[in-house]
């Protein structure tokens, strides 16, 4: 008889929602549970009411409970209408109900009705479930009831009231709100409250009382009550299925996925039960005494409470041991009241007592993080009696639980049994966490190799490539080196893993004979030296020199001086993801490569609570036991539970956190049986596996606690069996919402898998070794994670052939497609009129969608949406688990499992082998025919067409011209329709008979008549197999048809079942494609177009509803034409005695006029100054000039217009867009030899012969860091900008690897460090051309450069220009920019010369190199406040032999100057030299001067301006003509002019002038100097992630682009 019962205790309602009109209302609860409904009296002009009533529900069927939903109803009564007003609900479904010894109770909040109602206020109510047969159910409100009745014998004949004593006060202090956690004392005191005034009702309830001590844990400790739920859409036995639970957790009581809060702070361990233990640390002892006859002691530490005890390891002979190590006991387990903590001296026979301290537990300490660790103290030694002796021991004794820091290394008493409590047991057996090391693909290609010498020469060689990493050996294919010189360039893989402690050995071996192979030469390359990369970047080759494995003598080595050689290309790829588990289930996607990982998405929390009902594993003492824990994987972190010994039910309570980068994946649970523990089974040394569960992060709601158990299922040769069940709390917590939608955009892996993906046997190959790579790792820790806990938890025989599992698969797939055949059916029923009334409405669909074929695909998006939001009710609240019946493992064959369980290869005799094969053989002939039917029909198809028959043919395109003349004249929305309505006619009007069509479709020719056919007996032999033929594809039948043990009338049945679906499936295949197909046909003939332009030809659909064509364009590309003028190499070499008048009107006659306008009449006086300006630039750089005197004003004034259009040009190719956008316009980078750039790095020692340039070139040529000057500064030297902007551009996100998708191309030629090696060094002019000369011929070897002349690639020289036009026998520079190829070319430099419209300067670089925008603000706000207490500083070099050189000028000027006001940096005496001094002395200053030295620019320019100081110029090629896109056009705004003939001829005083300045004007001048031009004067590093600003390089490179662009659309 069922005594099963729900009690309802309606306590309380607090803050109610006023419905009378008053402020007040009468609120009366409705209880409604399994189709009875009671209520409570009704509490008038009450907001606060109190009921304290019981009720008690039937509980029909105990089986659906949890489908079963309580709802309490609160309403108002409304005396005057005889009617009631909702004021609120609450509804608990069946999961949260639980046993009365845990029941508390829970103020839950109010829940609206409908979406416009208004609720508030809490409900307190007290739900369990209780089988004591004494308790009878309430009596249910009779039907024709209305209201609830407020006198006392009608609320009595329906309610049983249990009276508290407890007032209001008690009321609300016993309340339960859901923001803290439930207090325990206040359900023991409910409890003995009501049972000291008990109702006949109450008394009949059996009290469970609880003793109140001083630790609060016994409440919390107490196992938590399942409630036995299983998933309603699991079709697998009760047994297997899922089990929610809602047990009491450190946050509190979980109840449907929410946490309902009691009283108690929460911890951040509310994923487990709380569990104290009391932890003892052993720290060390001083002053033992001497115990032995020669005065040495042996001591070690036994700590012992009750019947267990801890021992630390002994130490020999010694008095002032150190263990430092700590023990935790179990609060629950432990029944003592004394802790005695004892050192003993360890002797052969019996160990002697040397002192002892004990404790009281009940004055130890209770510790609760955060709190720090308790301090050791100093404890005397006292002997058995309890007197003092000699020595102290130092302890810490405490009260904690699992989130104590000590809890993972301590010795646990759960975790040991007395006979095993040494020091080694406890170490294999507690909690940690182990992260699995970072792997690595190794690719090696191997491309040739030269110089083989074979052992014997009378043969030519037959030599492979054997590469070795640790285990892992491939080999390449043998090649027959006829030449002594073999080609392979063939690609071999490996994983690796940091940090890399094999290396790579890579042998060449002759194939002397069958079997017999001679080492040619051999090379070991380490790893930690091979080039890493993240993308698809070309890593330079490189070639080694073979050596013979074999030991010679030393002379024999030093005669042999000839050496084989291995062209090899060797990388570490970071761009993939290191498979090291199925994709199906993988934990982690991330690449190896750090700098392409993304921030997380989430938090996954897991608290391993606790598991039942273990199957023993082993046996003790004659009875069954378990040693169990628990490993747990998620991406690179694994983690370990302590091992619960000897018992089949244990409590783990720990919980551990990961990081979640993308919710595609999958976290591992398995639970293992201890193998160090106890005698050795018959699987030898190795961790039994007792079960595993899985849990996809996508499935979980976030937010949402799920605590279920889940049962351990395992596949045993026997068949499917529970081992046991694991309860476990996970959640799920996402950080950022918009990044988590966005991951559901991203491909699952790295982007190389889909550059460059891996072969199918690659994959599984790189996964197995990555397996045994992450097993020996793991396996090194302590504890060790075994190798068969690695393989079990990653699957790694999952690829293996499983007749059970290929059975699951099929009705996997027979799943997806049913939706698809039950489409096909309605469509058959459709078409035979089985219900006119939906066939005819049907039809009228189908007229409408011909009529309007734009609503063909809103109608078909509309339907998915609205029954996606359909089946959101039916949506899956628990997470899926693993499924016996959807893995066929329900009804397996004995002989399935145990070929499932052979090893690879087989170790079965032949006989079962032969008929596991023949079985095979039948399935793949199924296999087989399906694919032949396929290819039938497709050539059937292309017969058509093929004139195979050729009256077929000849039928079927006079068809076609027929087809065409109709649809040509006829109305497509009228041929629709007649198609359709002629499908769907009614079969009236249809013939049994195959139609006309599929007649002739059925008779065209095929390929089969030309297939060879099999033996004649064959099929005799394979009747004998008893192996019945059946045209469907019957994959289960085939896997039964060698057993006996099912009936024929199951094997009927299943037959049936799959032949049905088969039928079904081709009657689909015949008309839904059709149907679909017709529709795609009407709504592109509908709503496309054709537009031809020109050479293009744009195919476009439009829509009623859209006023723009989506179009589809398809032509020619244009030619590639720049719009650049060539200028004539004379114009740029003139002779150094020719007239000044003749070098302007060559200059002048070759510039394109159409470059520019006129210069404006408004800056006339600019133009007056630059004029003079030329004419000094003239003077100085051609000093050697005749006629002066004579030079024409105007042709000079028409030079400098002609420089002012080249700067207007250089200014239309700026770029709006702070960011790179490519836009197909790739960046392609040669990959020159290396004697053109690193060859010439390698030369830093002697460049120039005063100074070492190699420490300039660390950092990727940034130089050394300054720390004085803080995050950004290296001491960067001028030159170094070549090998700073090759570095950048190799990370450019526009850069391609495949020349032919690239737009612009960029030659890392180091031309600056090539002349600067010969400044100063005694050599022809022959051999400073030589490398320029070397690198023209190479050039004039590459397609692209002959395509387009040089026109779209850009030079990058770290030197001024001059220095690259040497004139006709000047000793100085190169004439590589004065060669006839170099005109076209853009050239990128420090100081361009004016008059080339293809020289652009850029700026030189500075000592800041800023990584983040963080860097430039923080100094931009530094040196915005900087205490500027000099108006003017002067750094750099006097001209002693030069009194009139402006220098010399500027000098005397500052020297002169009063208070102080300029100050003067000497560079000639090293002052310079410190980029600290320079820094510190432009930001303490308001101007800086910037007159020309050697050439008219300076570094100093940038310096200045990087610190905030405004430069004066006096002659504007310094910066005005130097560099248009990092410098505004409005130079007032960021500088002075000061004319320098002016100075010159003393006519100004430049810190007079300076002074006359506004401070308004300087404070504007230098803002505009901080926040507007310093981010673009800066190179950041070679990592940089600027996003708000742009540094010099993001300027050049965006204007590169568009002046790509610029140059596409003039070409068009």
């Amino acid at each position: 008889m069922n005594n099963l019962k729900l009690g309802v205790d309606v306590v309380s309602a607090h803050n109610l929602l006023p419905k009378d009109g008053l402020g007040s209302s009468s609120a009366f609860v409705e209880l409604c549970f399994d189709g009875q409904k009671f209520r409570t009296t009704i509490k008038e002009k009450d907001l606060n009411p109190v009921w304290n009533e019981s009720f008690y529900f039937n509980i029909s069927d105990p089986s659906n409970l949890h489908y079963l939903t309580l709802d309490a109803y609160i309403y108002n009564n409304v005396k005057a209408t005889n009617s009631r007003s909702f004021l609120g609900k609450i509804s608990l479904t069946g999961t949260s109900f639980v046993p009365y010894s845990d029941a508390v109770v829970l103020h839950y909040p109010l829940e609206k009705r409908g979406l416009f109602s208004r609720v508030r206020g809490e409900l307190g109510l007290k739900v369990y479930i209780t089988d004591d047969p004494t308790i009878k159910s309430s009596i249910p409100i009779p039907a024709t009831e209305s209201l609830p009745s407020k006198e006392p014998s009608v609320t009595n004949a329906q309610a049983q009231t249990v009276p508290n004593a407890a007032t209001n006060t008690h009321k609300v202090e016993s309340r339960h709100i859901f923001h803290h956690l439930p207090n325990s004392t206040h359900h023991h005191h409910h409890q003995s409250s009501a049972s000291a005034a008990p109702s006949p009702i109450t008394a009949a309830v059996p009290q469970h009382g609880t003793k109140y001590e001083f630790d609060e844990m016994k409440v919390e400790s107490q196992p938590p009550k399942v409630v036995r739920m299983y998933s309603a859409s699991s079709s697998q036995p009760a047994e297997y299925a899922l089990k929610e639970t809602s047990p009491f957790l450190g946050g509190g009581r979980v109840v449907g996925g929410r946490v309902i809060h009691g009283d108690k702070t929460a911890s951040t361990y509310d994923l487990v039960e709380k569990m104290h233990f009391l932890y003892v640390r052993v720290v060390k002892a001083r002053d033992l005494p001497a115990m032995d006859v020669t005065g040495s002691l042996d001591p070690y530490v036994e700590v012992k409470i009750g019947n267990y005890k801890g021992i630390t390891k002994h130490f020999e002979k010694q008095q002032n041991p150190v263990w430092n190590q700590v023990f935790a006991f179990s609060k629950d387990r432990t029944q003592a009241s004394v802790l005695e903590v004892v050192i003993k001296d360890k002797d052969l026979v019996k160990d002697d007592f040397v002192g002892i301290v004990r404790f009281d537990i009940n004055e130890v300490p209770l510790r609760v993080p955060p709190d720090s660790p308790l301090a050791p103290e100093w404890y005397r030694l006292g002997d058995k009696k309890g007197e003092k002796i000699k020595g102290e021991l130092m302890l810490a004794v405490w009260i904690g639980t699992q989130a104590d820091e000590a809890f993972s290394d301590a010795w646990h008493s759960d975790a040991a049994m007395p006979i095993d409590s040494t020091p080694a047991i406890s170490a294999a057996i507690r909690s940690k966490v182990y992260h699995a090391p970072r792997l690595w693909y190794v690719r090696v290609n191997v491309i040739e190799a030269q110089d083989l010498v074979p052992t014997e020469k009378n043969r030519f060689p037959d030599v492979y490539v054997k590469a070795q990493i640790g285990n892992q050996v491939l080999k390449t294919k043998n090649v027959q080196a006829r030449t002594l010189c073999s080609l392979w360039n063939e690609d071999l893989l490996f994983v690796a893993a940091e940090p890399f402690e094999d290396h790579l050995v890579i042998s060449v071996e002759d194939r002397v004979g069958p079997g017999k192979d001679e080492i040619i030469g051999r090379v070991i390359i380490p790893l930690s030296s091979v080039d890493k990369r993240a993308d698809d970047r070309m890593i330079h080759s490189r070639w080694f020199n073979l050596e013979k494995p074999i030991a010679l003598d030393v002379d024999q080595l030093k005669k042999e001086k000839f050496y084989s050689r291995l062209h090899l290309r060797v990388s570490l790829d970071g761009g993939y993801h290191v498979l090291d588990e199925s994709t199906h289930y993988s934990s982690d996607l991330r690449p190896t490569a750090k700098q392409l990982w993304k921030p997380p998405i989430g938090v996954l929390e897991l608290g391993i609570l606790n598991a039942v009902g273990l199957h023993p594993m082993k046996t003790r003492d004659g009875r069954g036991t378990s040693d169990t824990y628990c490993v747990a994987k998620y991406g690179h972190k694994w983690v370990r539970t302590r091992t619960i010994v000897d018992n089949l039910s244990p409590k783990y309570n720990e919980q551990y956190t990961w990081e979640v980068f993308d919710p595609a994946t999958v976290i591992t649970i398995g639970v293992f049986d201890n193998s160090l523990l106890g005698e050795k089974g018959s699987n030898g040394n190795k961790d039994l596996k007792i079960g595993k569960v899985r849990v996809r992060i996508s499935t979980l709601e976030t937010g949402r606690i799920y605590t279920h158990f889940y049962p351990l299922l395992v596949l045993h040769p026997s068949g499917v069996k529970k081992m046991g069940e694991l309860h476990l709390a996970i959640r799920f917590t996402c950080t950022s919402f918009v990044n988590m939608l966005y991951q559901y955009s991203r491909p699952l892996l790295p982007k190389m898998h889909y550059v460059r993906p891996f072969g199918i046997m690659q994959v599984d190959m790189l996964r197995h070794q990555a397996v045994h790579i992450v097993a020996a790792r793991l396996g090194r820790a302590e504890p060790p994670l075994r190798k068969e806990v690695l393989e079990y938890m990653s699957d790694i025989d999952s690829h293996l052939w499983s007749m059970r599992r290929s059975k699951a698969h099929f009705f996997r797939l027979m799943t997806v497609f049913s939706g698809l055949f039950a489409v096909g059916k309605w469509f058959g029923d459709i078409c035979l009129w089985r219900n006119p009334i939906t066939t005819v409405l049907v039809h009228v669909l189908f007229l409408m969608l011909v009529c309007f074929p734009e609503l063909i695909l809103p109608t078909a998006f509309l339907y998915m949406f609205l029954i996606g939001v359909w089946n959101f009710r039916y949506r899956p609240r628990y997470p899926p688990h693993m499924n016996t019946k959807l893995s066929q493992a329900e009804a397996v064959l004995s002989d399935e499992l145990d070929e499932e369980f052979d090893s690879f290869p087989t170790s079965r005799s032949p006989d079962v082998v032969r008929m596991r094969y023949d079985r095979l053989r039948s399935v793949a002939g199924r296999i087989q025919t399906v694919v032949g039917d396929v290819a039938t029909q497709g050539e059937r198809l292309q017969n058509l067409l093929s004139w195979r028959d050729p009256r077929a043919t000849a039928i079927f395109i006079t068809f076609c011209l027929v087809a065409a003349l109709v649809l040509y004249v006829t109305p497509f929305q009228a041929v629709a329709a007649l198609a359709g309505f002629y499908v769907m006619r009614h079969p009236r009007f249809r013939h049994k008979s195959p139609s006309v069509p599929i007649n002739f479709f059925r008779r065209l020719p095929a390929r089969t008549d030309s297939m060879l056919l099999q033996r004649a007996n064959l099929w005799d032999t394979f009747k004998r197999a008893h192996i019945s033929h059946n045209t469907c594809f019957h994959l289960p039948k085939m896997a039964v048809s060698v057993s006996k043990k099912k009936s024929k009338q199951s094997k009927k049945v299943e037959a049936r079942e799959i032949c049905f679906s088969y039928s079904i499936l081709i009657n689909f295949f015949y008309r839904i494609p059709a149907a679909v197909f017709l529709l795609i046909l009407i709504f592109l003939w509908s709503s496309s177009t054709t537009i031809i332009s020109g050479k293009i030809i744009h195919v476009c659909v439009s829509s009623r509803k859209l006023n723009n064509l989506y179009c589809v364009s398809a032509g020619t590309q244009p030619n590639f034409d720049t719009p650049i003028p060539v200028i004539n190499n004379s114009a740029i070499s003139p002779s150094i005695n020719g007239d000044i008048k003749e070098i302007l009107n060559v200059v002048r006659d070759d510039l394109n006029p159409e470059i520019g306008k006129k210069v404006n009449a408004d800056r006339k006086e600019e133009v007056a100054n630059t004029v003079q300006a030329v004419n000094v630039v003239l003077d100085e750089q051609i000093p050697n000039a005749e006629n002066r005197a004579d030079k024409d004003e105007n042709e000079v004034a028409n030079a400098v217009e002609v420089v002012e259009e080249q700067l207007q040009l250089h200014r239309s190719w700026k770029s709006s867009k702070n960011h790179p956008v490519c836009d197909g316009r790739g960046i392609y980078v040669y990959d020159l030899p290396s004697k053109f750039n690193t060859d010439l790095v390698g030369q830093c020692h002697d460049l120039v012969p005063w100074a070492d340039f190699c420490e300039y070139f660390n950092n990727d040529a940034l130089g050394q860091p300054i720390p004085k000057l803080g995050k950004g500064w290296y001491q960067t030297h001028q030159y170094s900008l070549e090998p700073i902007f090759h570095t950048r551009v190799l990370k450019h996100p526009c850069r391609v690897y495949n020349e032919h998708e690239a737009k612009l191309f960029y030659v890392p030629f180091y031309g600056g460090l090539d002349i600067l090696r010969w400044h100063f060094k005694n050599v022809s002019n022959d051999v400073k051309d030589t490398l320029p000369l070397e690198l023209i011929k190479w050039l004039e070897k590459q397609q692209p450069w002959v395509r387009n002349a040089g026109k779209d690639h850009v030079f990058v020289l770290g030197k001024i220009s001059w220095d690259f036009r040497r004139y006709d026998n000047s000793p100085w520079g190169t004439r590589f920019l004065e060669l006839s190829q170099m005109q076209n070319p853009i050239k990128l430099l420090i100081e361009r010369q004016p008059w080339h419209v293809n020289d652009i300067g850029i700026p030189h670089p500075t000592f800041f190199h800023p990584h983040s925008d963080d860097d430039i603000i923080s100094w931009q706000l530094k040196i915005i406040s900087s205490s500027r207490k000099s108006l003017v500083s002067f750094a750099g070099a006097p001209r002693p032999d030069q009194p009139d050189n402006i220098r010399s000028i500027l000098i005397n000027q500052c020297n002169s100057a009063e208070n102080g006001m300029c100050r003067f940096m000497n560079c000639s005496s090293g002052g310079c030299d410190q980029p600290e001094s320079v820094i510190e002395l432009f930001k303490e200053s308001e101007f800086c001067l910037q007159p020309p030295g050697d050439s008219p620019t300076r570094k100093s320019v940038f310096d200045s301006l990087v610190s905030g100081c405004i430069p004066v110029f006096f002659c504007p090629f310094t910066a005005y003509y130097q560099y248009p896109w990092h410098l505004s056009a409005d130079h007032g705004k960021y500088s002075v002019f000061i004319d320098q003939e002016e100075v010159k001829q003393r006519k100004v005083n430049v810190v007079e002038r300076l002074m006359k300045i506004s401070p308004r004007k300087r404070e504007d001048m230098r803002s505009f100097i901080i926040y507007e031009v310093l981010p673009g004067l800066v190179y950041g590093d070679s990592n940089s992630q600027l996003e708000k600003f742009q540094d010099a390089f993001s300027i050049a490179m965006n204007n590169l682009l568009e002046r790509v662009t610029r140059m596409e659309s003039n070409a068009q």
